[in-house]
């Protein structure tokens, strides 16, 4: 990877977990948005649709789950030249592992 390419997963990276933390605290004060599994469409409250400064375009769907919380699905990449690329079906984000500063191993935190 160059300098460059570093610098803009850094910024996707930052992009993403600020667009997830606002998902969260959303979920959280508003209540769960679901989706039915049948329809094969997202809410407009429940979709993502952010352009970045290079010019390439980030769309996807996410919902807040009893059992996985929040998933994201329908994830599309669209370059800055337009051509869309779907990226990932699906992602959930239910087990989160913490490392601790106390040299203890690892322990994962799963949602039930």
């Amino acid at each position: 990877m160059t300098a460059r390419s570093d610098h803009k997963f850094i910024g996707f990276a930052a992009v993403l977990l600020l667009m997830l933390a606002a998902l969260w605290l959303g979920a959280t004060l508003f209540g769960r948005p679901r989706l039915q599994a049948q329809s094969g469409s997202c809410p407009v409250a429940n979709k993502i649709d952010e352009t970045l400064t290079s010019g390439g375009r980030w769309q996807l769907c996410w919902e807040a789950r009893d059992q996985e919380g929040i998933v994201l699905h329908d994830i599309f990449y669209t370059t800055p030249t337009g051509v869309t690329r779907k990226v990932l079906r699906q992602a959930g984000l239910a087990q989160i592992q913490v490392s601790r500063d106390d040299g203890s191993a690892p322990t994962q935190v799963l949602t039930e």
